[in-house]
């Protein structure tokens, strides 16, 4: 490990034991590890990545240090925000995740927060620098733009002779407006949005093709109806009009439903999405990836904290799929050990061809305090 390495580690630890003397509320330090047989060279296979969280009554702050294959150690701020009563409304100022979406993975009003697509699999939420109003069923949020994390594979084409990639720039700010009823179980959205995209598209430059996040508005309706006491019934629509692309619409309906039984419990999600407009001239644009596609989880879970879990994405035509099949066991104290197995397949042309070599079995083994 290099001297840098070595200093952001020192640096980690010494935050985390003036985060623990600090006396907060909550405490939570994680530790995980991950490792992938034979698959070293892709960045997320192997993974060494520490996390501690500490909540007061009106406060909050998240550091995290991380080492990936491929990739030089780094330390991160996560969330840390600090909240304000008063009677104008509730006031949270500081690094935040906001988590306006109400379905799984692809969330058409999840706008505010960049992601880390480097897991497609587990695209992760980035905090950004906000400033958040609430006052009953209004929500306002004015942010800085964050930028997305990109994901290997399909960013790594060749490019033509004498094409070179371009710097990408720094996303505008962005602003939101959100209105929410709740009531019996049920709940309804609607969002005002005028930032950019939150995931990158492609545009020729001068200097090279060079990835960006488009600016664009949005307007997005959410519903969440209970359909008996244990099934719920999510949706969401959106419509997209982009500064220099085609306005586009799209849908994501979803059905979770829980099963208790003795000493243990059953979950399953069903979830699709489809979108309506043009898409862009260059490149795969995120948001549509799984278009067509089938979002299916099977998780059995019981009461010593032992787990078994289905994932998968996969087209009805059987022409591309992803999947993941992973068990949980805890190991006693604060250690706990998940297998798992995950396979991506898909004819020339399709997303999920693109990501056909990461194919991999993986160790996990966390440690949370």
């Amino acid at each position: 490990m290099r001297l840098g390495s070595k200093l952001l580690w020192l640096l980690w630890l010494l935050a985390t034991l003036l985060v623990g003397e600090s006396h907060a509320q909550e405490w939570r330090t994680e530790l995980l590890a991950q490792l992938s047989p034979g698959r070293a060279s892709q960045p997320d296979a192997n993974l060494l990545q520490l996390q501690s969280r500490a909540r007061w009554d009106a406060a909050h702050l998240e550091l995290q240090a991380e080492r990936r294959s491929g990739e030089q150690a780094s330390l991160r701020l996560g969330e840390a925000w600090w909240q304000l009563d008063s009677p104008s409304g509730q006031w949270t100022l500081g690094r935040q995740r906001l988590g306006w979406g109400l379905t799984d993975t692809v969330s058409p009003g999840d706008l505010m927060n960049p992601r880390d697509w480097r897991d497609l699999s587990r695209p992760l939420p980035r905090p950004v620098a906000a400033l958040r109003w609430t006052q009953g069923a209004w929500q306002a949020v004015w942010a800085e733009g964050g930028k997305a994390l990109l994901p290997s594979g399909a960013w790594e084409t060749p490019l033509p002779p004498g094409l070179t990639w371009a710097a990408a720039p720094k996303p505008s700010a962005q602003a939101g407006l959100r209105w929410q009823t709740r009531g019996q179980g049920r709940e309804a959205n609607l969002i005002a949005y005028q930032g950019h995209s939150p995931v990158p598209q492609f545009r020729l430059t001068p200097q090279g093709l060079q990835p960006y996040q488009e600016p664009m508005r949005a307007v997005v309706a959410q519903a969440m109806l209970p359909l008996d006491g244990r099934s719920l019934l999510r949706s969401e629509i959106a419509r997209y009009w982009g500064r220099d692309s085609a306005p586009f619409s799209q849908w994501v309906l979803s059905l979770d439903r829980e099963w208790a039984m003795e000493g243990a419990s059953l979950y399953a999600l069903v979830q699709t999405q489809h979108s309506q407009g043009r898409p862009p001239s260059l490149g795969t644009d995120l948001r549509r990836a799984l278009d067509g596609q089938w979002l299916t989880r099977l998780q059995w879970r019981d009461d010593d904290g032992r787990q078994v879990q289905l994932e998968a994405a996969l087209r009805p035509d059987r022409s591309e799929h992803w999947w993941r099949a992973s068990a949980s066991l805890p190991l006693g104290g604060a250690l706990e050990l998940e297998l798992s197995w995950q396979q991506v397949q898909g004819r020339s042309g399709r997303f999920w061809a693109r990501y056909a070599n990461e194919d991999r079995a993986a160790l996990r083994l966390r440690w949370v305090r």
